[in-house]
């Protein structure tokens, strides 16, 4: 992953597997393993060095928009959850 992703990614991990869940985010999809949102949020909330929470919660913000650009991951909402998963 690139140096701006590996926090991330990591969170992501470590989130999918204390809280991934098998879901369908696709009505003709397969099921696939995902996680809420929030729970990577935590995650790299925790993990982020800078002292200011507002910091890292744009830090969190910036790192999914690009996760999801770079097509690492996929976001979407599944019965009214944001939740992500690899694609």
């Amino acid at each position: 992953y690139p140096k701006s992703l590996k926090l991330f990614m990591a969170s992501f991990t470590t989130a999918l597997l204390d809280h991934g869940e098998n879901v369908r985010p696709f009505a003709d999809g397969p099921m696939l393993r995902a996680v809420p949102r929030d729970a990577v949020r935590d995650v790299f909330i925790e993990g982020h060095p800078a002292d200011n929470a507002e910091t890292r919660s744009r830090a969190f913000l910036r790192s999914a928009a690009r996760a999801v650009e770079a097509r690492e991951l996929m976001s979407g909402e599944v019965n009214g959850r944001a939740m992500l998963w690899q694609p």
